[in-house]
């Protein structure tokens, strides 16, 4: 588009004297055109996005005029199953393991510590797990007696739990002697439960079940009820509530602590 001017400025040299009168009519045909063109453009219908749609990790874009755009590749993460949780191991980003009835997704390289620490940080931060899934449904069964195999026995009647029995039906089918079985509950820095932790407890001999919190662990009784157990076949259970703090509830004995 060509405009005659009659003096100069920004729009550039002018010719200094009156224009003709075909000039004039020439100028303002060009600015006519440009406003035809402008208003024939505004006047054509606007494309926009009708549908997008995914199929793996595809994804297609289809306008209002028919017209699809796409593949595009969309970027898509792996995890890596790693299975148990294991100390001094190097992990990496979106690794996968288990701990307990939880599994962990790794969110931050690491090589782990001597014990499980489902909030531990490099100190800067950045968290080292992230629990995705519970794993937990019906309790299974496990039962002990004093010097199996399990490596929870010590002093002779003083068993200590750990992380996989979380979840656990526990029976003791212990009969006298011991005339007590003490479920010793240790605090987190030895044994990292996560909260929410259930462990479930059955005497299913003679012998009772008295609970005794190790240092700096608290367990919470209902008033009137003392940490053991009533009688043959009583059961009861403990609840992480929060870090060292678990609540108990079940078939106790009554009494004053």
């Amino acid at each position: 588009m060509t405009i005659s001017y009659v003096t100069s400025g920004p729009w550039g040299a002018g010719t200094g004297a009156f224009l003709p009168a075909a000039t004039i009519d020439n100028n303002f045909w060009s600015l006519q055109t440009s406003i035809n063109t402008l208003q024939s453009d505004m006047s054509t219908a606007v494309v926009s996005i009708s549908a997008i749609s995914v199929t793996g990790n595809q994804m297609y874009i289809t306008l209002t005029n028919g017209a699809v755009q796409g593949p595009f590749t969309l970027p898509t993460g792996t995890w890596h199953w790693r299975g148990p949780w294991a100390p001094s191991t190097s992990y990496t980003v979106s690794d996968i393991v288990q701990y307990g009835i939880w599994l962990y997704l790794v969110t931050f390289a690491h090589t782990s510590a001597a014990v499980f620490d489902p909030g531990a940080t490099d100190g800067s931060g950045h968290s080292y797990y992230q629990p995705i899934l519970s794993i937990q449904q019906a309790a299974p069964v496990q039962s002990f007696v004093p010097g199996d195999s399990s490596g929870r026995w010590s002093s002779g009647n003083l068993w200590t739990p750990t992380v996989v029995d979380a979840g656990f039906y526990n029976r003791f089918p212990v009969n006298t002697p011991p005339s007590q079985i003490v479920i010793a509950v240790p605090p987190f820095s030895a044994v990292a439960f996560p909260v929410a932790t259930e462990m479930h407890f059955r005497q299913a001999g003679t012998t009772g079940l008295f609970v005794q919190p190790q240092g700096g662990v608290q367990v919470v009784t209902p008033q009137g009820l003392l940490q053991m157990t009533d009688r043959f076949g009583a059961t009861f259970t403990l609840k992480n509530v929060a870090q060292d703090l678990w609540e108990l509830f079940g078939y106790l004995e009554p009494g004053s602590p």
